[in-house]
């Protein structure tokens, strides 16, 4: 039994879920199948993780003990595919942690069927009214705009109203149109994004062929539409500067009309795009402004139930620490200790990390060294930063050990020697996981180690040709290569 399908879907509710759950089975308008009640009585002691040895068919029919002539898995395997349907039939009826909300729409239709027609024009009145007054307007705006116009088409057609000759049927089908249009431009614009992520291009059907729809009805004076138009527009031409400056602006004006969810997403593909139009630090400006907005947003849309991605929150201090923002970053970090997921193993990763980058912007070598090695990465990408981490600080203390007139040549070889095994380690770590590291990851780290092994001995000449080369290059922590040739180049 513990391997059931019944028991998968009653573990992933709550224990306020599995009360409602056990008042639904015994109230005969939903169900009048006692047995059913009983088995769920038998399971329900076994919450929440259902996993006791005792929960088993054959204890559930002795706990039963029904007047069957059957063999206890048979009666109790067909029981619970009873029980089952009923939870199903719950999860259907009754939404799971929302507000219970009456369905308008349902009751529209009712009130038509059975002839009721002054509530019916009642409540076609009052939702009409609320809809309008809805201050988001994602797809389920345009879904319940289409269903109150299809509701609307059924009852003037049903009392063949001779002032409505064409029964809404047009205003219907513009509703229709325009959740069609909502509703595709969304999947588009996801599908277009992912296809940047996984380097895969497919051309999607209709879409050309919407496009050219949307402006030539006019639907672009829909802030919502126009927003998700000009959105996929950017990501059918992904190097289109104004184009994106447009999409970015158009979002932060009319932006707040998007529900939390989809607020979010489009927020990501806006950073997304920003990769293939700026470049080194203006790059990580842009980044800083769509971040700090993202974590401003009343809704808090950057955050998932209170808490943030490992990932995001550690891309967030990277750029604020290449802009030179140690203020701003280190209150972030102090404020952000306890806001990482918590079942996440990379949040203490990306904590650490974090801390590290700090310590390494103070020129606390030690303090940043110790903390880098106290980090334990469980995934490739977070193991990678770590060891760029790692040969960033050797590299910057033995830049600073090698300018202390009080330094030793022992001393100077030591850090050296630490840069040289550090790089030497990364090298190999990149060749022994290539398969599992996309390809421009792979080849953008290379040339980090590449350009740090050239840089660390470059004579004025040299570094001036590798700082053009890095200029000219992907590369990972191109701006703090630049910032290193620099700073050479001056010594």
């Amino acid at each position: 039994m513990k391997n059931s399908y019944l028991i998968a879907l009653l573990q992933v509710l709550n224990a306020e879920e599995l009360q409602k759950l056990q008042h639904f089975l015994h109230c005969e308008a939903f169900n009048t199948n006692w047995r059913a009640c009983q088995l769920y009585d038998f399971i329900l002691q076994f919450a929440p993780d259902f996993e006791h040895e005792n929960l088993t068919d054959e204890a559930a029919f002795v706990f039963i003990q029904p007047d069957a002539t059957e063999k206890p898995v048979i009666y109790i395997t067909k029981l619970r595919s009873v029980l089952l349907d009923l939870v199903q039939q719950f999860v259907s009826i009754f939404s799971i942690n929302v507000k219970q909300e009456t369905d308008t729409y349902k009751v529209l239709d009712f009130c038509r069927q059975r002839n009721v027609l002054k509530v019916y024009q009642h409540l076609y009145k009052k939702a009409s009214k609320e809809l309008q007054q809805n201050a988001i307007k994602d797809v389920n705006y345009y879904y319940d705009q289409l269903r109150l116009a299809m509701s609307q088409s059924s009852y003037l057609s049903t009392i063949d109203d001779k002032k409505h000759k064409d029964h809404n049927f047009l205003s219907t089908l513009k509703s229709l149109d325009a959740y069609y249009i909502v509703q595709k431009l969304y999947f588009f614009c996801h599908y277009r994004n992912r296809q940047r992520t996984i380097n895969v291009v497919e051309e999607l059907p209709l879409e050309t062929e919407l496009l050219h729809y949307i402006e030539q009805y006019g639907y672009l004076d829909d802030p919502i539409i126009r927003l998700w138009y000009n959105l996929l527009c950017l990501l059918r031409s992904p190097r289109d500067r104004e184009l994106y400056l447009k999409v970015k602006t158009e979002y932060f004006n009319t932006g707040m009309l998007l529900a939390k969810g989809d607020r979010s997403a489009y927020h990501t593909i806006i950073e997304n795009s920003a990769a293939s139009i700026f470049q080194a630090t203006a790059l990580y400006q842009e980044l800083f402004e769509l971040y700090k907005n993202k974590i401003a947003d009343a809704d808090q849309i950057a955050y998932i139930n209170g808490y943030l991605q490992p990932m995001f929150f550690f891309n967030i201090v990277f750029v604020a620490i290449n802009l030179h923002e140690i203020g701003w970053v280190s209150q972030f970090v102090t404020e952000h200790h306890d806001r990482l997921i918590p079942d996440d193993a990379n949040s203490s990763t990306a904590y650490s990390l974090a801390q590290t980058l700090i310590e390494l912007s103070n020129k606390n070598y030690s303090a940043a060294r110790a903390i880098a090695f106290s980090s334990s990465p469980s995934t490739i990408t977070f193991k990678i930063i770590r060891y760029r981490c790692l040969i960033k600080i050797y590299y910057e203390d033995y830049q600073y050990t090698n300018r202390q007139t009080t330094a030793t040549h022992k001393q100077i070889n030591l850090k050296l020697d630490s840069l040289t095994y550090e790089l030497n380690n990364f090298a190999v770590f990149l060749a022994d996981n290539k398969k599992d590291i996309p390809p421009a990851s792979l080849q953008n780290n290379r040339k980090f180690n590449s350009f740090v092994a050239k840089l660390w001995g470059a004579t004025p000449k040299e570094v001036v040709s590798l700082e053009n080369k890095i200029d000219q290059s992907n590369v990972s922590d191109k701006v703090w290569l630049l910032e290193q040739a620099k700073a050479r180049k001056e010594r």
